[in-house]
């Protein structure tokens, strides 16, 4: 947008909205732009679809619009965070990897197999096990 129309959109958003709901449009329009540029940015895409964009005002109307915030400690914090692929591999290991009951008596059993979860092709976004295709954002745990 030029800096005339946004000059015009401020003026027009100063003229119809208290200050505080034009501060308030201005933060939620400000995320949603990040969140646009951000996914604009990983796709390496030049324009995304309406829906795309739409998506981005949903999640930031949703930050603002949570009434709680929680706080992961203790051994729930172990899940969250930026963690080493070996570090990653060992967690699933050791805590995930076992067979358990589920709330209807049935046995679920969760192998090696899903350690493909930790592992994501940039270009194909295949699950191919490969230490170049390790996401630390998927190996959420210590």
């Amino acid at each position: 947008m030029a800096p005339v129309e946004q000059a015009k959109l401020k003026r027009l958003m100063e003229s119809v909205l208290s200050p505080k709901n034009a501060e308030r449009l201005t933060r939620v329009f400000y995320d949603a732009a990040k969140i646009v540029y951000e996914r604009q940015k990983r796709l390496n895409k030049p324009q995304l679809k309406m829906k795309e964009v739409s998506s981005a005002l949903v999640l930031a109307e949703t930050l603002y619009s949570q009434a709680f915030h929680f706080e992961a400690t203790g051994v729930l914090a172990e899940n969250f965070g930026q963690f080493s692929e070996t570090s990653a591999l060992d967690y699933y290991e050791k805590k995930v990897m076992g067979s358990v009951q589920d709330k209807h008596g049935r046995t679920i059993t969760i192998d090696e197999d899903g350690m493909k979860s930790l592992y994501k092709e940039p270009a194909t976004g295949k699950h191919h096990v490969a230490s170049e295709n390790y996401e630390e954002g998927r190996g959420g745990c210590k």
